[in-house]
This record gives structure tokens, C-alpha cells and sequence, in this order.
């Protein structure tokens, strides 16, 4: 039982693909200082009252029965998401289309400056480029196949995988490349940061006993709160006059150990400056790990409909369902990066599914049941498979070191208190494979005992003996996706 990533074949199979681009337009009164404009934001002072879909499909598809889909795509390539054993967050999904331009058409023909004369000048794509902000419009792929009868369903027929448009150019010899990500790229998450800053900043001086202090009125401080200056923690009790200038908060004792649901984190007591930095620290108190993780992709504006809940939920529940987080997160750190932290923790591959427009969690597990079978000679070309090695992913034993009590301390190996070890000592005698071979987790803070526990635990019994596997699959065979287990 593994689990695969999908090649596709589509070449044995009469099949097409459509392009579909949504731009918005102005239909009817444009103008541009009182002159006729060409029927897009760009080119009229109106604003868009309107959605215009431009399609465009294979030089050579067959004969389509619908008019305006343009037979100018010469290629498409698509690398879906990939996963990544052992860091949980997959790469994006991506796609490029080369395209050549025709003249003697335009984009906007209706428009009040598109004259016979404009039409024949220039080219379609050009100016479709230059009247519009292509740049993050939705695409999508729409790939179809012949009937056996000849017939083509174009409404109903298609697989339909969506991207945005990243950049649309000119190339060479008349041609344009279009580029596009998957539609989790509206936000990119390796360019964002969670927790989100609030630039707060003290009013005045405080020193090592206070604990009333005045803030600055642009952070809504609430009571439960848990903020940071430099290494100091500090639980907020009451707050006043917030988003004012006479705001100021009481916090517990200094010192004092912060506490929910259950102790999160020590601290030191120390002095600060007017200006110095207050970080709100996001609080996870016994939290579900699905929970967690949509929490971060909304705050990073991740669309809700992308975050399909009740399967996270369904996942998480039946392989971890006893995990609980409990830490405070506090400074902002690439978005990404807090993902893979969380996903590698659990042993969770999260990523993007084009077709089903939703990200994915899957747990990862040697135990973990496949959903279907695939043979050679039927889902699998003959003679196609592939299978590798993966020396590095192989271990034998796993440890992971956690329970940092200080969080605001560094993160090096004296600031954590406890580890956890799982091996697998009969495979390290001179009858397999002679020595250990181990992997070591980077340090925790948001693992207990029983999670790390089930984390080298699980890993070893996944890593003992890894290959990698590749096959072709015909298009009409594809009843498998990413992260199926088969």
C-alpha cells in the first residue's frame, strides 16, 4: 500500500481543451475624456458593468459546435501539486499556455472606438493585453473528450481545473505565454505572515513591577489577551479607554506563569521603554489542529470556500483524535513555514485541488487503508512503472524534542525539556540494513507527550523501506487523484 501522485496520458485519446478567461468590461456608454473609449476599466472613465468570457481552444481541435472559441492554444502544461514527504505543505499547482495572435479581430468589437480600422490593426492578444489587468483573473482549463458517437458535450463535458492568471506575455514568432498558480495563490502564502502584526508600542516607561501601563490607541486590546515585549509575556486582565489616547491595560502579576486551559509558557520579568514593541500573541488553548489550521488561512485571507471542514474534520478525528494544541504564538513568522510546522508535527500533507477548488488534508499513516486498487495493464500503461529508492526518507529510528517552557527563550536545545524516541532496532542488525539510521525532528513547542509519542512512532513505521513510484495512465483509466492511497 502506497500512496501516489498522478501522470497523466492523454495523447491515444481524441480529446481537447478549452481556455476560459473572465475579464470585465464596459458594454455600451465608454469614454475617455469625452472620447470614445474601447469597452474595458483601462479604456473608459465608466466603471465595469459587465463579465466577458474569452475562450480559446487547440489549433487543431475538431470542429466545436459553438462560435467565438479561437483555435489559437499551440501547448499546455500543467504540473498539479506535489507532495512532500515529510513537510506536510505541498508545492503549488501551476500551469503554462502558449498561445499565437490573429489579426483582424478584436477583442472589443462593440466598443465605441473599434472601428473597421482599428479592427485590422494590431493583433487579438495585443490588444486584449493592453486594454486589460490580466493579472490574478480567474482561468480555467476545461479538457474534453470525443464520444465514441462524435458527439461534444461543451456544456456538460468537461474536467474543469482552476488557476489564476500570474503573468500574460509576449514571447517570440507571434506568440503569447500565459502562466498561471492554483487559486490558493490569491493569497500567497509564502509571501504572508501569521499571527498578522498590529504595531503596538507602549505610551511610556515601564518598569519591573507595573502592571498597569499605557498603550497606544490603534490595537484592540481585550481582556484574556496574552501580549509580548521583547522575552516578557503578560496575561491581560482588564483594559481602558481602548482606541483612545488615554488607553492603557492591567495585566496579572509579572512573572507569574501564563495559564488557559492548561500552563502555555513561563516568563521573566524585565523593564520597557515608550515605543517599545507589544506583540498580541495568537492563543491556541487546547485546540483542534483543524481548527488551527483554518484559522490560519482566514486570517491570511485563504476564501472559506476553499476549506472543505467537515472533511478536515473527518481526517483529523479518525487519525488523531486525541491531538490538542496548547502555546501562544508569539512573533510573526512566514506563513508557510508556521504550516509546515504545524503539518510535519502531525504527519498532514495539506494541498490544493484544481478540479474540486478546495485545499486537502490528509494524515499520513502506514495503517492508513487504500481507497482502491490499480493494475498494470488497465489503470497502468505496460511497461511504465518506475520505482526508486528513497534512501533519504528511510529511518530506522525518529526522535523529536520538545516542552519548551520558556517560549520566549531561543530556540536551542537547552530551552527544551523533554524528547521522545521510537526505533526499530531489529532492522539495524547486520541481517537488514547493519546500522541505525535516524531522523531527528527539528525542536517543538506546540507538541505533548502523546503526540510526539505517535509522531516517531509513525514515521519510522512509514520510512522503514521508502520508494518512490511513477507510472502513465490513460486519460479514460484516471479514477485516482493526489493523495489517494491505492
Amino acid at each position: 500500500m502506497s500512496t501516489f501522485e498522478q501522470t497523466r496520458n492523454m495523447q491515444s485519446q481524441e480529446h481537447f481543451t478549452v481556455i476560459e478567461i473572465d475579464v470585465p468590461v464596459v458594454d455600451g456608454v465608454c469614454t475617455v475624456d469625452g472620447v470614445p473609449g474601447f469597452g474595458t476599466p483601462l479604456s473608459c472613465d465608466q466603471p465595469s458593468n459587465a463579465m466577458r468570457t474569452y475562450k480559446f481552444t487547440q489549433v487543431d481541435a475538431p470542429y466545436l459546435p459553438e462560435s467565438g472559441i479561437l483555435r489559437l492554444i499551440t501547448s499546455i502544461s500543467e504540473s498539479p501539486a506535489s507532495l512532500k514527504d515529510g513537510q506536510g505543505l505541498a508545492s503549488r499547482g501551476t500551469a503554462s499556455i502558449s498561445i499565437v495572435d490573429e489579426k483582424g479581430i478584436d477583442p472589443n468589437p462593440f466598443a465605441p472606438a473599434v472601428t473597421q480600422e482599428v479592427i485590422n490593426q494590431g493583433t487579438f492578444l495585443a490588444k486584449l493585453n493592453a486594454r486589460n489587468i490580466l493579472a490574478n483573473r480567474e482561468l480555467r482549463i476545461k479538457n474534453y473528450r470525443v464520444e465514441p458517437n462524435g458527439s461534444i458535450d461543451l456544456v456538460n463535458g468537461a474536467q474543469t481545473r482552476y488557476y489564476i492568471v500570474e503573468s500574460f506575455d509576449y514571447s517570440k514568432n507571434g506568440r503569447w505565454i500565459i502562466k498561471c498558480k492554483d487559486e490558493l495563490s490569491k493569497v500567497d502564502i509564502s509571501e504572508s505572515v501569521w499571527p498578522l502584526p498590529l504595531e503596538g508600542a507602549f505610551r511610556g516607561d515601564v518598569n519591573n513591577s507595573s502592571t498597569t501601563w499605557l498603550v497606544d490607541a490603534n490595537v484592540t486590546y481585550l481582556a484574556g489577551d496574552t501580549v509580548r515585549s521583547g522575552d516578557e509575556l503578560f496575561k491581560i486582565t482588564s483594559v481602558s479607554s481602548i482606541g483612545t489616547g488615554a488607553a492603557s491595560i492591567t495585566t496579572s502579576l509579572r512573572g507569574k506563569p501564563i495559564v488557559y486551559t492548561k500552563f502555555l509558557s513561563l516568563t521573566e520579568v524585565d523593564s520597557h521603554d515608550v515605543d517599545d514593541e507589544i506583540f498580541v500573541c495568537e492563543v491556541s488553548n487546547n485546540e483542534k489542529i483543524y481548527d488551527l489550521l483554518e484559522r490560519i488561512l482566514l486570517d491570511v485571507g485563504v476564501d472559506a470556500l476553499f476549506i472543505p471542514k467537515s472533511d478536515w474534520v473527518a481526517e483529523i478525528d479518525e487519525w488523531l483524535p486525541n491531538a490538542r494544541i496548547n502555546t501562544l504564538w508569539i512573533e510573526s513568522e512566514d506563513t508557510s513555514e508556521i504550516l509546515e510546522r504545524i503539518l510535519s508535527n502531525y504527519m498532514i500533507s495539506m494541498w490544493f485541488d484544481p478540479v474540486d477548488r478546495e485545499v486537502k488534508l490528509s494524515a499520513i499513516s502506514a495503517w492508513k487503508q487504500s481507497k482502491s486498487s490499480i493494475a498494470e495493464g488497465n489503470e497502468i500503461d505496460d511497461d511504465t512503472v518506475k520505482k526508486t529508492k528513497n534512501e533519504v526518507l528511510r529511518a530506522t529510528r525518529a526522535i523529536i524534542t520538545y516542552d519548551k517552557p520558556f517560549l520566549a527563550s531561543p530556540k536551542s536545545v537547552e530551552n527544551y525539556r523533554k524528547a521522545s524516541l521510537f526505533k526499530r532496532s531489529e532492522l539495524e542488525d547486520a541481517d537488514f540494513y547493519g546500522k541505525p539510521k535516524t531522523k531527528l525532528f527539528d525542536f517543538s513547542s506546540i507538541l505533548d507527550k502523546d503526540s510526539a509519542d505517535l509522531l516517531v512512532n509513525r514515521h519510522v513505521n512509514r520510512y522503514i523501506n521508502p520508494s518512490k513510484y511513477s507510472w502513465t495512465t490513460q486519460e479514460s483509466k484516471l479514477n485516482f487523484s493526489t493523495g489517494d492511497v491505492v
